[in-house]
């Protein structure tokens, strides 16, 4: 998706702003800030919307401030740091662009604790052993939490560096057809939603599962718009599925 984004964008010399109605994780949104252009996403899915906002480095997360947090939290030598400790220790903080980050983060880890394409890439028997255990990798909440904050301040640095600053991007938590701009966008770049392709479902059930309350309403809100996991679609029959999806 992203390198179909850069050659579109090259058809479309002159437009300064693209618009994806159906930006999902930001995909086709950070593609438009590296290409020196304004951002403008939509998605009806808040915990999309959240997720885009991370990735595109939206709220310009102060990384000192985070990278000292989230090293205060893994540095910890208190017996016992699991999820739950992650997770309160966050939820204790004051709200701030900051304090999002390290849910996003939370949320990176968490996913890859229980990720079977994960643990097998590049030969992580340690995961593969967690998720053999009855308590889903409870050991491994600080390196996992630590790599996702790490990987994150990373990637938000080459972002900055290769990007205009401030970032031009907004992105907003409605339905595109209601989507109401003070400018028109000069160009529409989207994948429109068709079922079976992403799962975020299932990450939501992992949110209300896991974390805060104020994050878990992310997954909560408007879950019933959801077309459906990829998951239902591989293992039922064209009839099934699209009978499960009405």
């Amino acid at each position: 998706q992203a390198m179909t984004a850069r050659e579109i964008m090259k058809l479309i010399p002159g437009a300064q702003s693209i618009l994806d109605i159906f930006c999902g994780s930001g995909t086709v949104l950070v593609e438009t800030l590296l290409a020196g252009r304004r951002a403008i996403g939509c998605d009806l899915s808040p915990l999309a919307t959240f997720v885009a906002n991370h990735h595109c480095d939206s709220r310009n997360v102060n990384l000192a401030k985070f990278l000292r947090l989230a090293n205060e939290f893994t540095e910890s030598e208190q017996a016992g740091t699991d999820w739950s400790t992650l997770q309160l220790g966050i939820g204790a903080l004051p709200e701030s662009p900051v304090k999002d980050a390290l849910w996003f983060c939370l949320l990176v880890a968490l996913q890859h604790a229980g990720d079977d394409v994960f643990a097998y890439a590049g030969g992580k028997d340690f995961l593969l052993r967690a998720q053999s255990s009855e308590h889903t990798a409870s050991h491994l909440a600080k390196p996992l939490f630590r790599c996702s904050t790490n990987l994150y301040a990373a990637r938000v640095r080459s972002l900055r560096r290769l990007t205009k600053q401030p970032h031009q991007v907004s992105i907003h938590n409605c339905d595109s057809r209601l989507l109401s701009l003070t400018e028109p966008a000069d160009a529409l770049i989207s994948s429109p939603p068709y079922p079976g392709v992403y799962d975020y479902m299932n990450v939501a059930s992992l949110l209300r599962n896991k974390l805060s309350n104020a994050v878990a309403a992310l997954g909560a809100a408007n879950s019933c718009h959801e077309i459906g996991a990829r998951k239902l679609w591989m293992s039922c029959t064209p009839d099934e599925f699209a009978a499960e999806w009405q």
